[in-house]
């Protein structure tokens, strides 16, 4: 199972009894971005956005897309996204 905010993704990391239909349901493009990037949901989602350091950079909730990035600066972020089909975690990099 995933560890609590912050830890390191290499990869996508989802708890989730349907670990295939939580992966087909969101979309984070682009991914990496330089400007903005949407992250798209099927489902309404709580939307978490960490930085490197674990601290909140932004949350959103009961939402199916959130545009983010603008007043980002560059780095590595993580993306928390819980709804009624599990959680689901994502690295995205602003460059």
């Amino acid at each position: 199972s995933c560890a609590p905010i912050p830890v390191i993704l290499k990869e996508k990391c989802v708890i989730s009894n349907n670990t295939e239909q939580v992966s087909n349901s969101i979309s984070i493009t682009p991914n990496p971005f330089e400007n903005n990037t949407t992250i798209s949901v099927n489902t309404e989602s709580s939307i978490i956005i960490y930085n490197v350091n674990g601290k909140v950079i932004a949350s959103f909730e009961n939402v199916n897309e959130v545009l983010i990035g603008n007043n980002f600066t560059s780095g590595i972020y993580f993306i928390s996204i819980q709804n009624e089909q599990g959680i689901f975690y994502e690295k995205v990099i602003k460059q």
